[in-house]
């Protein structure tokens, strides 16, 4: 019983350990290889637990080597981006200005009942208030509403003046990401009609001499520029 007990505690102190070195994340915000690596260590830390006939290693030692794949797989995903949608796939604009994009439902064999559940979910039961519904890697539904349908900002009090008319809100734009961690998103690029010679403009205006200076760069539709240089918080 005694062996039994001490198993147990080791066990159970190495997969906490092996679950914090992994990085905060509750089950519902985790991608698809951190929620596959749980499960895998849960399985491998019961095997040793419930057979004391094992030895203690044949447990420790696959959970010790997942950890460390993962670890070297979270690093390849920064800085990578083929091997993050090879991993852990994109997000999908389901709905883009009140209208559902039926291609991105099939693609993610997801049926309009159930963005209408997540929708209602998230407060919202007409899908023509919805500027934005998007399907995030780890599987959460982001809803983004329209300037109207939003409670008003004090920013917006004061710039209408104390008085706010449908003309006075400016709708907000979705921002795609040009530049992330130094590398240039080409395909971005492309869909939002920009070449190079536009971003090597925008990071010297900014103080920085090439993209590979810059840690995140994003612009919405509305032509707003994010712009955050490595080595500096926001």
């Amino acid at each position: 019983m005694a062996v039994s007990l001490m198993r147990t505690v080791v066990l159970y102190l190495v997969v906490i350990i092996a679950l914090r070195l992994m990085g905060k994340r509750q089950i519902g915000d985790m991608e698809p290889t951190e929620l596959v690596i749980t499960f895998m260590i849960s399985e491998l830390a019961a095997i040793p637990m419930q057979d004391i006939s094992k030895p203690l290693l044949s447990g420790l030692l696959p959970i010790l080597m997942l950890v460390g794949l993962q670890l070297i797989l979270s690093c390849g995903l920064i800085k990578s981006s083929f091997l993050w949608r090879l991993f852990e796939g994109k997000s999908s604009i389901l709905v883009k200005e009140g209208k559902i994009s039926e291609p991105e439902l099939r693609r993610n064999r997801m049926t309009v009942t159930e963005l209408l559940e997540g929708l209602r979910a998230k407060g919202f039961i007409d899908v023509a208030a919805v500027k934005y519904a998007i399907l995030e890697t780890n599987g959460q539904l982001s809803v983004l509403p329209f300037e109207m349908e939003k409670p008003p900002t004090a920013q917006q009090w004061i710039s209408a003046g104390g008085t706010l008319t449908a003309d006075s809100i400016q709708e907000g734009g979705y921002p795609k990401t040009i530049i992330k961690d130094g590398r240039v998103e080409q395909k971005a690029l492309v869909q939002m009609g920009l070449d190079m010679n536009w971003v090597l403009k925008e990071c010297r205006a900014r103080g920085a001499g090439q993209p590979r200076d810059v840690f995140l760069m994003t612009r919405d539709e509305l032509g707003r520029v994010y712009f955050l240089k490595k080595g500096r918080c926001s």
